[in-house]
């Protein structure tokens, strides 16, 4: 239901719950499969081998994973040469997936909200405009875009159809009892007590036009190891996120395994999991040489429900 903000009404979000139901007889024990993929970063061609080789799209790069369930983490651009045939990619296989009875979930990270604010804001700030306190800010959205990777053919490609998909990403999402964030933070605390309610103020700020607001999320994005102290508060931490928002279990990405561990991505082939098995670390660092990786959850259920 829209609400009025002012005289303006606000953009309408549909939020989903999705249940993938088998429709093969009862009596047969049905195997189904959610897949989960961290940062791509660009790294279309790491992208596209890896789906492959798990055999969720064909040569043509069309969806041939029937009913499995696909979930990207966040951070499709940025750093790597092609976000944007990432982007037009999981893009093309949501629709396709759809269509096959299956599902494809795209997350919002840190470097979706820079390229969203730097193209917003910071890439043509008006000469006119006589608050430079706001001039000199969109102008601070676009070097923190560069310093953080931002490759301006992204922003070149950038089109109204690319920022509306953007704009709608979930920021948590459940798949069964599988709680999947982008960081491994605690700012989707701040922003609401369920799932629902998180990913409706991200709709409402990627919607807005407050600099900000926008700013003081990128900031809050900044926070990494929230979920690894050496102490118990990390496990503290996953523990009251996952009561809060449910799951029996957290995946995120956002911090590369390879540092974590002091590795070279090289040798990264597999996730991380700690907290005493409640965390799972996607972050493959496929941008900065890692092969990447996908990691696969199997389910026996009748039903694969997906929340956001």
């Amino acid at each position: 239901m829209e609400k009025g903000l002012g005289d303006e009404a606000k953009p309408q979000k549909i939020f989903f719950l999705k249940t993938i139901e088998d429709t093969k007889r009862s009596d047969v024990k049905v195997h189904k499969a959610i897949y989960i993929i961290g940062d791509i970063h660009g790294c279309y061609t790491t992208l596209v081998e890896i789906l492959q080789e798990a055999e969720l799209v064909n040569q043509e790069l069309s969806w041939i994973g029937e009913e499995a369930v696909l979930c990207f983490m966040g951070d499709y651009v940025d750093r790597g040469p092609q976000g944007i045939d990432c982007i037009d990619l999981i893009m093309k296989l949501q629709d396709e997936a759809e269509d096959a009875g299956g599902a494809v979930i795209a997350l919002v990270g840190n470097h979706e909200v820079l390229l969203m604010a730097s193209n917003l804001f910071g890439v043509t700030p008006s000469p006119d405009d006589e608050d430079s306190e706001i001039v000199d800010l969109g102008n601070t959205f676009v070097r923190s875009w560069i310093r953080n990777g931002g490759v301006w053919s992204d922003l070149e490609q950038l089109t109204e159809r690319h920022v509306e998909w953007l704009k709608n990403l979930p920021a948590v999402v459940l798949i069964d009892d599988h709680l999947l964030i982008h960081a491994d933070a605690m700012l989707y605390s701040t922003y609401g007590d369920s799932i629902e309610e998180i990913n409706e103020s991200f709709y409402e700020m990627f919607n807005g036009s407050s600099q900000r607001i926008w700013m003081r999320l990128l900031n809050e994005f900044s926070e990494r190891y929230a979920f690894y102290s050496e102490t118990p508060e990390g496990k503290e931490r996953v523990v009251e996120l996952l009561e809060r928002l449910g799951g029996r279990d957290l995946f995120h990405g956002h911090t590369p395994i390879a540092h974590v561990l002091e590795q070279t991505p090289e040798t990264i082939v597999e996730p991380l999991i700690y907290a005493d098995d409640l965390c799972i670390n996607l972050d493959g660092g496929i941008c900065h040489g890692g092969p990447g990786f996908i990691y696969q959850l199997s389910s026996t259920s009748s039903e694969i429900t997906i929340r956001y």
